[in-house]
């Protein structure tokens, strides 16, 4: 298959589990693809809350810094993640970016024992992501997040987050193996 009927399929596929997603939480629901160092949304539903982030389909963001990013490349193995890390230029988007590779891969490392990927204030101030990836045949092809204002976050609603998107990026999985 190329490139763009991959991404059709996995559209078409994710696209009612993504409804789905963006109706339980009420919050932006991202779905994204690794290319090159960058994260590109394919689909993007926003959240009908006033305080949200706006971003366009199709637009870029670099894979560090974001929860689709980390969990795009949770499986890499460590020669593939050094490489990675090696070609990509890392620039703080934010202070509260991580842009040390010593850091970077023990929150990569985090992300591939949990199974999920999470970032607060580090591609946008006052945003937090939670990504999980998903599989086609046990290879990573896309992840799912939600992208939520910082201050709609908190310990009793991030457990529930955390899991509803898991749980997504898992149906998604299934879909895509059938």
């Amino acid at each position: 298959m190329t490139l763009g009927k991959l991404d059709d399929h996995l559209l078409e596929a994710a696209d009612p589990l993504l409804r789905e997603l963006h109706e339980q939480t009420g919050e932006t629901v991202n779905l994204g693809v690794l290319r090159g160092t960058s994260v590109r949304y394919l689909q993007i539903l926003e959240s009908k809350h006033p305080f949200r982030l706006v971003v366009d389909a199709s637009s870029r963001d670099p894979f560090y810094s974001t929860a689709l990013g980390r969990a795009l490349t949770s499986a890499l193995a460590d020669d593939d993640w050094n490489e990675l890390i090696h070609h990509t230029k890392l620039v703080a988007r934010t202070p509260q970016t991580v842009i040390d590779p010593v850091q970077l891969y023990e929150i990569h490392q985090r992300a591939s024992q949990q199974g999920y990927a999470i970032e607060e204030d580090q591609n946008d101030i006052g945003v937090t992501c939670i990504g999980a990836p998903i599989r086609d045949g046990g290879e990573i092809v896309a992840a799912v997040s939600v992208s939520i204002p910082t201050a709609r976050v908190d310990a009793d609603s991030q457990p529930q987050l955390i899991d509803a998107v898991k749980q997504t990026a898992e149906k998604i999985s299934a879909q895509l193996s059938t």
